[in-house]
């Protein structure tokens, strides 16, 4: 029934002003409570800020995969046969950290095998072993 045009700039709060059925009787008049609102929401596509690397104000993600997907320079360069299994560095753009995980506005597709350790010792084209998957547990949870 009301909302304030004001948001408290210490806590980011803003007062709501509710009317409710109240039949049985348990709301009271005046009661306080805390709530999270939620203007819109997307499935959206995400990376653990883990799996980030930034360098010179890009970000990149390493995926998983296979040789042949490399420039053949460097294929060569690396002496590796075109079904080794390596790390591919992409650029992408993303979102606003949001619960420890980024929003991936473009550079990256739903089923990408991300890799998400040993980061700083990874190149384009490091040859790496993948671990299998016991359990396809997302690392970023949605928020709410």
């Amino acid at each position: 029934s009301f909302v304030s045009p004001s948001v408290n700039s210490g806590s980011q709060g803003i007062l709501v002003k509710a009317e409710f059925l109240n039949p049985e009787g348990k709301l009271r008049t005046g009661e306080r409570v805390r709530t999270q609102v939620e203007f819109s929401r997307q499935k959206q596509l995400a990376v653990p800020f883990s799996a980030v690397v930034q360098s010179a104000g890009q970000s990149f993600v390493y995926v998983l995969g296979n040789a042949n997907q490399l420039p053949a320079e460097l294929r060569q360069k690396l002496e590796l046969s075109p079904s080794a299994a390596v790390a591919i560095k992409l650029p992408v753009r993303l979102g606003a950290l949001q619960n420890n995980c980024y929003p991936v506005l473009w550079g990256l597709g739903a089923g990408s095998r991300l890799i998400n350790s040993n980061l700083l010792n990874l190149r384009n084209g490091s040859a790496v072993k993948a671990r299998p998957v016991r359990e396809r547990k997302s690392l970023c949870t949605p928020i709410g």
